[in-house]
């Protein structure tokens, strides 16, 4: 397909799918120099360590979390009562 056209409705195991081609690039590595590879290198390095920064903060809160059992502590404090 060339750049711009569109593909027939394609059927695949998540339902239909209609393709669209927006551009072309020449295979092959890019040069560090080119705005656009400098682009993705600082979008994937800034990504990376939200990703990393998230994780840390999650697991810093999960493992400072306090869980009480209202229900358990309160069948402990009346055994008789039912």
């Amino acid at each position: 397909m060339r750049p711009g056209q569109t593909s027939r409705i394609i059927r695949t195991q998540d339902g239909y799918q209609i393709l669209k081609v927006i551009s072309k690039e020449a295979a092959g590595q890019r040069e560090l120099n080119d705005p656009r590879v400098q682009q993705t290198i600082r979008e994937t390095l800034l990504t990376r360590k939200d990703q990393l920064l998230k994780a840390a903060y999650f697991e810093v809160a999960r493992n400072e979390a306090k869980v009480l059992n209202y229900f358990a502590m309160g069948i402990a404090a009346n055994p008789t009562k039912k």
